[in-house]
């Protein structure tokens, strides 16, 4: 598979095949099967993939003890993920032949697991190109990433991570063109524009930058980005009967309710449409 033209390698990077599928070692499967591991069974027999039957007892002893109650009877022991390592993403070529500009998300941060698996899934259903992660302090493509994922890490192969992400961002403005924005839940006043997500366009390529799980974004972070977009808190109209769409003027901007993954999901919503 050929990686975009905007994405520029670190040293010898790019000699390795993008995209490449795991390389799977080993189904093990559980003694007790059902119609579904059934299925499974068969369909690994068909594919040529050593299959080991085992008992729960056994299954259990396979993972490590925070994971023993998640194989739901099947485990399949693959290879794992090497993400490709990037510095910057570069200036687009305008073509007639694309109709949104691309958009990547990129996580500063982002420790919970479950959170990493549901902003994959979404912006594998939303059509996001790409997914940029820090090297260190980041969740990075575990089993639980891609269980909470329901499989969309083993299919969006557009992630990639970087050694710093301010310099990625950094350069990826400055050098590519590209507009950094930052996701914003913090109520501080800021010097740099904050729109609402109901006004937020996809009209140049753009960087979607969100922030960890409890701080939010990093100040280094918070430096490179041009802009910040809020999800404006909605309120129920004052006899209650209806759903208002305005903001009382005390209310504060900002998704400090919004779990990072279900913020994640809105933006993507609103850039997409």
């Amino acid at each position: 598979m050929v990686p975009p033209p905007y994405i520029n390698f670190r040293e010898n990077e790019a000699e390795k095949v993008y995209g490449r599928p795991r390389e799977v070692q080993q189904l093990m499967i559980s003694d007790n099967l059902n119609k579904r591991l059934r299925i499974i069974k068969e369909k690994s027999e068909i594919l040529q993939i050593k299959t080991s039957i085992m008992s729960r007892n056994e299954l259990d002893r396979v993972l490590p003890p925070q994971a023993r109650n998640e194989h739901q009877g099947v485990i399949l022991s693959c290879s794992p993920i090497i993400l490709p390592l990037i510095t910057h993403l570069s200036p687009i070529q305008s073509s007639h032949n694309t109709t949104k500009p691309p958009l990547f998300l990129a996580l500063d941060e982002i420790h919970d697991p479950h959170n990493f698996g549901a902003i994959i899934r979404s912006a594998a259903f939303f059509g996001a190109n790409g997914i940029i992660i820090a090297s260190k302090n980041q969740a990075s493509p575990t089993p639980a990433v891609s269980k909470a994922s329901t499989g969309a890490l083993e299919t969006f192969t557009n992630l990639f991570k970087v050694k710093n992400l301010s310099q990625f961002l950094y350069h990826s403005n400055n050098i590519g063109g590209w507009r950094v924005i930052g996701a914003s839940s913090s109520p501080v006043k800021r010097t740099k524009p904050i729109i609402e997500c109901k006004k937020l366009e996809l009209s140049e390529p753009t960087i979607l930058v969100l922030g960890n799980e409890g701080k939010g974004l990093s100040s280094g972070v918070e430096d490179v980005c041009s802009t910040f977009v809020s999800i404006n808190k909605q309120t129920r109209s004052q006899d209650n009967t209806s759903l208002s769409h305005q903001i009382e003027e005390d209310e504060t901007f900002g998704i400090d309710s919004l779990n990072v993954s279900t913020a994640t999901s809105v933006l993507l919503y609103q850039l997409t449409q």
